[in-house]
């Protein structure tokens, strides 16, 4: 079914979606994205769930470093701790490396449903 849209919009919207998961920096937004990014590609797509996971793996080893870096170390970059205080405008709900790690695979899969529904050929005539 998304196979079947234009390369651009879908792509126009994809990247809308990766820009307002990179501002928004709440834990349940990243999650609520993952989520649906997830049961698109695996409930309407009927991609394997095998090659979802395994096409996660390298953002959520990028994420990790982000989550073992707040939760094992007890230590919050500077600027994670002041996107989350901006946002929340008080003290974080969540850990912001948690957040950060969920922003990885939630951007990750986002691109991901971009790239296992698109097909390159439609893309390139469509730029063209």
């Amino acid at each position: 079914m998304l196979s079947q849209l234009h390369p651009l919009p879908k792509m126009a919207l994809c990247l809308i979606w990766i820009g307002a998961s990179v501002l928004v920096f709440d834990l349940r937004f990243q999650v609520m994205t993952l989520t649906l990014a997830f049961g698109l590609l695996w409930g309407v797509e009927r991609v394997a769930l095998w090659k979802l996971l395994a096409l996660m793996v390298p953002f959520a080893l990028f994420g990790f470093g982000f989550l073992t870096t707040s939760v094992l170390f007890n230590k919050e970059s500077g600027f994670a701790l002041q996107m989350a205080q901006e946002q929340a405008m008080t003290s974080p709900d969540f850990s912001p490396g948690l957040v950060l790690f969920a922003r990885a695979l939630a951007c990750g899969m986002v691109s991901a449903l971009f790239a296992l529904t698109t097909d390159p050929g439609q893309l390139v005539r469509a730029l063209m």
